[in-house]
């Protein structure tokens, strides 16, 4: 994983644990480094050579609230746009795609990319709608 790849927000794994970036310090000599919270409320700090993505999954999927609508994973952002993810037919990962209409209700939909992971999944939909992805427990 790269750092570039990372938000504060964002849900990583850190030895096998989901955990959400607090903070991050780059060093130019030293590399990355990450500030987590966990659950108990302690705040570690790791580099991001210990840190690993959350594999999308249906369950990730349905806590960001997506719904399952023939075949496709959706959320609306509003009453415009949609989002759509819909497995991959080889089983690797997920495919993201964006639907709006205009004002005069013509619609338009786009692919975007291969979603794998969840910090993947949150930097897309920040970019497309400019708001947070949240997560029920």
């Amino acid at each position: 994983m790269k750092a570039t790849e990372l938000r504060i927000g964002n849900l990583v794994n850190l030895y096998d644990f989901p955990v959400k970036i607090l903070n991050i310090e780059t060093y130019c000599e030293l590399g990355d480094n990450f500030t987590f919270k966990k659950k108990n409320g302690e705040v570690v700090k790791w580099s991001v050579s210990e840190i690993e993505g959350i594999q999308l999954t249906v369950e990730w999927l349905e806590k960001a609230g997506f719904e399952l609508k023939s075949n496709l994973f959706q959320k609306n952002p509003d009453n415009r746009r949609v989002v759509a993810i819909i497995k991959n037919p080889k089983n690797d990962g997920y495919s993201l795609f964006y639907a709006f209409a205009d004002e005069t209700g013509k619609g338009y939909h786009t692919f975007l990319r291969k979603v794998n992971y969840v910090h993947e999944l949150q930097n897309l939909w920040f970019s497309l709608t400019g708001e947070e992805l949240t997560f029920s427990e």
